[in-house]
């Protein structure tokens, strides 16, 4: 899915104008081809790429005759061994002629074809696996919860033995579970192992392993090991003065650990009835810097602030800044052609480009533009998505915007009550990712999967149930993984908590065949 619509964006990025006569023959979206494909050849997959486990995606860019046959064809992304298997292959689809003004015409498609990648299969079953078990690990209480812990450890020991950092996080998750059961003389092997994997990686004390020894302290002590418990707390704040004085340099970030544990060994202290020991660490204490506020390290580039704005017709979601005057954007805009019929478009990773020597080549500068309805029937309406980016990756130097097809589009229902007011506007239209793959649905069929969603979502017994019920949150984008199976994001209106909803199409309508939380992405 991700991946797909990665390599497709990176295509269009790279190569963003056909070249030669193809230049000027219109271009369909990967929806209206994939509806008119009559015949779709499989690749077969080469020897030598099936020897080495190699598969994935390869995205082609086809000329499609007025009769329908496949004519030059030339690969845009995918792994080389793959490339001629897929000219061959795409060269024998046959599709229904596509009409312009009411006549058979021949057109530009992207196309794309998945070949069997087992090593890709594997981690996305791992990942899967993963995830899982993060989700019950991180919610409920009880056996299932302290079983997906387990598993979550064993699955990381195995897909990142290498990864320590990973490995002693799981850990302690798994800890943090065992201790809200009330067991936390359980979750002290946990925490000795976070331990020896950590010594393992760094050769001795640090600050990392004088935090887990904090932890084990609390742990022992937590258990009625008081002895045990004085003895990690003084491993621990050895291991934050040897750390110290070796980088002296972030002594202050390490005292603001070194207190925590030398606060509670005190009191330890004090319990078992040491009083002179307790006033000892206190004085300690007293000798440690008061904790300041660190410095914020300023960002690469600084966010600019955001607005709805009407520039040549167009409401633009775009920087409202003194450094961002309305004929920047302006600019950009005059490179959509006259037929795009853009009515909005998301600014967020938009920058001015005036010094030409400082943007010869620069490509982080964009504009997503949606064009005019292509749709509107039925209660529904659909359109294309652009992306107007700044020159030729291919080609340093290169100047000016260009207009970019993407396998994107975008939906509404109606009635549209307004005008986005914003990006987080319930009104902002959903996002379509296509994957060519097989089975193209109706622009009806992505209206009712939409109304399907909400529905779920209005019907919902246990709202905040991520990992159990559809959510009655605004559908945010759309994702077609495969065949007729959808992915689809709900977000809330400030982006801060979302779910991701599995439907797939079948013979007696959508069917959800899972749910789980999801980080949103953030509406910048």
């Amino acid at each position: 899915m991700f991946a797909s619509l990665a390599v497709i964006l990176g295509a269009m990025l790279v190569h963003p104008n056909p070249i030669g006569a193809q230049a000027q023959l219109p271009r369909v979206d990967m929806n209206e081809a994939l509806r008119q494909i009559a015949k779709r050849v499989d690749p077969v997959v080469p020897p030598e790429a099936a020897a080495a486990q190699i598969g994935g995606l390869v995205v082609v860019e086809a000329t499609i005759r007025a009769t329908g046959t496949v004519g030059e064809v030339r690969v845009l992304a995918g792994e080389r061994v793959l490339h001629q298997a897929a000219i061959d292959a795409v060269k024998q689809w046959t599709f229904k002629p596509f009409l312009r003004n009411g006549k058979p015409s021949p057109v530009l498609a992207i196309l794309d074809l998945t070949f069997p990648d087992p090593k890709a299969d594997s981690q996305r079953d791992q990942w899967r696996k993963e995830a899982d078990a993060s989700i019950g690990c991180g919610t409920g209480d009880g056996p299932g919860r302290l079983a997906a812990c387990r598993e979550l450890v064993r699955l990381t020991d195995a897909s990142a033995p290498s990864d320590y950092e990973k490995r002693i996080h799981v850990r302690m998750r798994h800890a943090l579970a065992l201790t809200s059961a009330g067991r936390s003389a359980d979750a002290i092997p946990v925490i000795e192992e976070a331990v020896k994997i950590r010594q393992a990686r760094s050769g001795g004390d640090d600050s990392d392993i004088a935090v887990l020894l904090g932890a084990l302290a609390v742990l022992h002590e937590n258990a009625g090991d008081l002895i045990r418990a004085d003895d990690r707390y003084t491993s621990a704040i050895r291991a934050f003065d040897a750390a110290i004085t070796r980088a002296p340099a972030k002594q202050a970030e390490y005292e603001i650990g070194l207190r925590d544990v030398l606060t509670r060994h005190a009191e330890l202290k004090r319990e078992l009835g040491l009083r002179d020991a307790a006033d000892a660490i206190d004085k300690r204490l007293a000798t440690l810097r008061a904790p300041q506020p660190g410095p914020v390290s300023p960002s690469r580039e600084a966010p600019m602030p955001l607005a709805m704005r009407t520039i040549n017709g167009v409401v633009c979601y775009c920087p409202h800044d003194i450094a961002v005057a309305e004929q920047d954007i302006a600019a950009a805009l005059k490179a959509l052609p006259a037929t795009a019929r853009a009515w909005l478009a998301n600014g967020s990773w938009f920058r001015p480009v005036r010094d030409a020597i400082a943007a010869s080549g620069r490509i982080d500068s964009s504009l997503q533009v949606y064009g005019g309805a292509t749709v509107s029937k039925g209660g529904f309406e659909t359109g294309p998505i652009l992306f107007l980016t700044w020159g030729d990756p291919r080609k340093p130097g290169t100047k000016g915007w260009s207009a970019n097809p993407m396998a994107m589009s975008w939906l509404r229902l109606h009635p549209v009550t307004a005008t986005p007011s914003s990006r987080t506007d319930a009104n902002w239209p959903i996002e379509v990712n296509w994957s060519v793959g097989e089975g193209p649905i109706t622009e009806e069929d992505l209206a009712s999967l939409v109304r399907h969603v909400r529905d779920l979502g209005a019907k919902t017994a246990k709202p905040g149930a991520f990992d159990k019920e559809v959510q009655p949150l605004p559908v945010r984008r759309i994702w077609h993984e495969e065949a007729q199976r959808f992915g689809v994001e709900l977000t809330d209106e400030r982006w801060q908590n979302g779910q991701r909803v599995e439907v797939v199409k079948a013979p007696s309508g959508w069917q959800v065949t899972g749910v789980g939380p999801a980080r949103p992405l953030p509406p910048r």
